[in-house]
């Protein structure tokens, strides 16, 4: 037999950690919205310059980018070099002249042309995806937390329980006895 008090502390913790996720992903539906329209003026790259691997973030005219690079192996390893970089906007295909691009729809799989065996060089490969997806894909738990909110809140309130804690106000409709929230439905019929 499972107690009552246990699942409501669960569905608690769930809700508050739903919470949380979409105000991180709103944090993140921002940041993509003020990258987008900035890509179209600036190229941004922030990556990880180490001698051995690098990994690139960049945005440009209406699209991220992830790269990753793959020069020859180093014997000492360099820690964690961040940069960050801004210049003028270039379209995806000049950035990576030398690469072999899939593209269908916005969304592009960049990586480095078949070379003869025993070549030396950079190998590289990286995605692409429109700013639009991005933003629908950060923006999705916000809105689904609204969408939830909106009807928990309507259901409390058909049922005649309090909005904000779901308390039974059957008893008292005038005020909520134990949060103290006056309903709305008390405030227009007084």
């Amino acid at each position: 037999m499972r107690n009552s008090t246990n699942e409501t502390n669960g569905d608690d913790l769930k809700r508050r950690l739903f919470t949380i996720l979409s105000v991180l992903s709103s944090v993140l539906f921002a940041a993509t919205v003020i990258l987008w329209v900035r890509s179209y003026w600036r190229t941004d790259v922030i990556g990880d310059d180490r001698a051995s691997t690098g990994v690139e973030f960049l945005t440009l005219e209406g699209e991220f980018a992830f790269a990753v690079l793959f020069p020859k192996p180093v014997q000492n390893k360099s820690s964690l070099k961040l940069f960050w970089e801004i210049g003028q906007p270039s379209s995806l295909g000049e950035l990576a002249k030398e690469a072999t691009v899939t593209q269908v729809v916005g969304f592009a799989i960049f990586h480095d042309p078949p070379r003869p065996s025993g070549s030396t060089g950079d190998k590289f490969w990286g995605i692409a995806l429109p700013c639009w997806f991005v933003m629908a894909i950060t923006g999705l738990p916000a809105v689904s937390l609204i969408r939830n909110r909106l009807r928990r809140s309507a259901l409390r309130t058909r049922l005649n329980l309090c909005v904000e804690c779901g308390y039974d106000l059957r008893a008292t409709p005038d005020c909520c006895p134990e949060c103290g929230t006056v309903p709305t439905r008390a405030l227009v019929t007084t």
